[in-house]
């Protein structure tokens, strides 16, 4: 027998082996979890005023308040943080008719020119401030600082609006924060795991559990949903479950395996387990039944809620818009909750 053939018999019989092995064919038969490259299309359609709209170009410009102290024969200055400015949003919508919505976007095909654009440019030339949901961003209450409508003769499906907003103080003092809610927190713990996941260690009889979606993934669908009475639908109580049960057999499996990558995986698991069992509690405390009053004469707010039987939070929460006048027109359709 040859050197050369002795050779090749043994990396045959190597890579049998390594084939054969337990953990190894645990391994190479795990499902491969492939990320969708299209992240975008997760995020909740943007609307200004009550009425969605497809946009691009979007842009969102956070800038802080700095002021300067400088000192005589010192460089530099000691900069002190008086707050942050007003959060200014600009983007491009786009009024074709010959466009389709996404699965977040709730505006209709054929419908945008010229009928919402009309209605669009009338809530634009609004003196008053009115509620914006960025995508990504969450709800802004605004003011419109300015739209430039554009028509092109290569676009024949519509016209483009060049449109940006600027951040007002809303009349309940209430600042966007994205880190002080619940889903902020949520979100960022969900993040941290699936960075973490990457440390776990392998056991010797099994690998990690795979999973198609990432505990960021299940989140933003959460985010894509803009509104409470939304998020009571079997669509949010589903992305809730689903990180539970990723949690769950996760923590299984450290459990199982009590390294010290392990541990901090199953530590921070807790975490994020912790933070969306109280949003589960927050959607499921919210009546399911939502069913529309529509004003008979202009009303207030306070009027309206004593007649459906809820509370100015819940209305609030439901018709945002509402936010913006301190009386509710006649016939306008307002969301409560059945008691």
């Amino acid at each position: 027998m040859s050197l050369i053939n002795l050779s090749s018999n043994t990396q045959a019989n190597a890579l049998n082996n390594e084939l054969n092995n337990p953990k190894r064919k645990a391994e190479l038969s795990a499902p491969v979890n492939v990320q969708d490259p299209d992240q975008l299309k997760k995020l909740q359609g943007f609307s200004w005023s009550g009425i969605s709209v497809p946009i691009t170009n979007l842009q969102h410009n956070i800038t802080h308040s700095l002021v300067e102290h400088a000192y005589p024969n010192l460089n530099a200055a000691r900069l002190e943080n008086t707050g942050r400015n007003p959060i200014v949003v600009s983007c491009t919508a786009i009024f074709s008719n010959t466009i389709q919505p996404g699965t977040t976007e709730s505006w209709k095909a054929g419908t945008l020119f010229p009928n919402v654009y009309e209605q669009f440019i009338q809530a634009c030339t609004s003196t008053t401030s009115n509620i914006l949901i960025v995508p990504g961003l969450g709800s802004l209450q605004c003011f419109i600082a300015s739209c430039n409508t554009k028509f092109d003769s290569g676009v024949r499906g519509g016209p483009m609006l060049e449109l940006v907003f600027k951040e007002t103080i809303p009349d309940n003092g209430v600042i966007f924060d994205p880190n002080s809610s619940s889903f902020g927190s949520a979100t960022a713990s969900a993040a941290q795991a699936d960075t973490m996941i990457d440390t776990l260690n392998a056991s010797a009889l099994a690998s990690p559990p795979q999973f198609q979606e990432t505990f960021s993934d299940l989140m933003l669908k959460l985010r894509s949903i803009s509104d409470t009475a939304s998020l009571v639908e079997m669509s949010g109580i589903g992305a809730v479950n689903q990180i539970l049960y990723q949690c769950n057999q996760l923590i299984n499996y450290c459990t199982n395996d009590n390294s010290v990558n392990n541990s901090l995986m199953k530590m921070q698991l807790n975490v994020l387990q912790s933070q969306v069992n109280d949003l589960k509690t927050q959607i499921l405390v919210q009546n399911s039944t939502v069913a529309i009053y529509v004003t008979p004469a202009p009303v207030s707010l306070a009027i309206v809620a004593n007649r459906t039987g809820n509370a100015l939070s819940d209305l609030m929460n439901l018709n945002p818009f509402l936010l913006a006048t301190p009386f509710v027109a006649k016939n306008v359709k307002v969301r409560y909750y059945v008691k």
